[in-house]
């Protein structure tokens, strides 16, 4: 009876601890990646990074944007900015994705897309 406790309780240790370095790799985890895929009819800017970076790219975002909606901690859904760019945009805290169809859009939309994925990328590589 003593071996199926101390079975059941290094089992129940070993879980915890499984559970605890996930836990850890989801919430505090330092990886940062930016991918741009830029096609003949689309242009996709991903961002995934330290939840704890998340409010100085929201700023950033927020400042290129000026749009209410950004404000919110997480949004999904299109938008259309006051020049007319429409594009659909996800954000959660540690993660953001902008996404462009160029056939409804401007060259110089596009552009503007490019240079907010620059910006991102020198603001996550600030300490």
């Amino acid at each position: 009876m003593k071996k199926i406790f101390l079975f059941l309780f290094i089992c129940m240790v070993f879980i915890a601890g499984i559970f605890s370095f996930v836990l850890y790799k989801v919430w505090f985890s330092n990886n940062i990646s930016i991918s741009v895929n830029d096609s003949e009819d689309r242009f996709q800017l991903y961002a995934s990074y330290p939840r704890n970076k998340a409010r100085r790219i929201q700023h950033l975002i927020d400042s290129r944007f000026h749009n209410a909606m950004l404000r919110k901690n997480r949004v999904d859904g299109y938008m259309t900015t006051d020049d007319n760019t429409q594009f659909y945009v996800r954000t959660t805290p540690g993660r953001f994705l902008i996404r462009l169809n160029k056939n409804e859009n401007n060259e110089e939309a596009c552009l503007r897309l490019k240079q907010l994925g620059e910006e991102i990328k020198i603001e996550l590589t600030k300490n």
